[in-house]
């Protein structure tokens, strides 16, 4: 587990005890805007296990990706963006309104680790479709996300 993190943290954030973990496995993704980081772990039978940490862009100023705890609410393995001259956005998972966590194109890759987007948190397109398909496993009702 990483510092600020901890089990007790994850069971909290997701609801279940270890009793229930083996029955409804849940999927917590937490992104760090400090260190522009996502770390991807699952419920297990004894607690929660990092399965991931990825480097990640999250907005930059003026924009905001808000604090808080969400899930997903759609997908869209090929979405393009409506609000942006329809940014290619690859294996989104959406969160809150019109914010997703995404892939971006390889010209995109060098931003990663630093604020850069305009309230999405984006990540490569490979890491993104790990993440869509590791929701589409687990289901959008028992995954979490987290932004601190």
């Amino acid at each position: 587990m990483h510092a600020g993190f901890s089990a007790a943290f994850a069971a909290a954030v997701i609801g279940f005890s270890s009793c229930c973990a083996a029955q409804t496995p849940s999927l917590v993704v937490r992104v760090d805007r400090r260190t522009q980081e996502l770390h991807i772990s699952v419920g297990t039978k004894t607690g929660t296990e990092e399965r991931y940490v990825w480097r990640v862009s999250t907005a930059r100023t003026p924009y905001a990706t808000p604090p808080g705890i969400y899930r997903p609410t759609w997908m869209d393995p090929r979405h393009f963006s409506k609000e942006y001259d329809h940014a290619p956005m690859p294996w989104a998972v959406f969160y809150d309104g019109g914010r997703a966590l995404h892939g971006v194109e390889a010209a995109e890759v060098r931003h990663l680790g630093k604020p850069a987007s305009h309230g999405c948190v984006r990540m490569t397109a490979a890491h993104a479709h790990v993440f869509y398909d590791l929701v589409r496993r687990y289901g959008m009702r028992r995954t979490y996300i987290v932004i601190q």
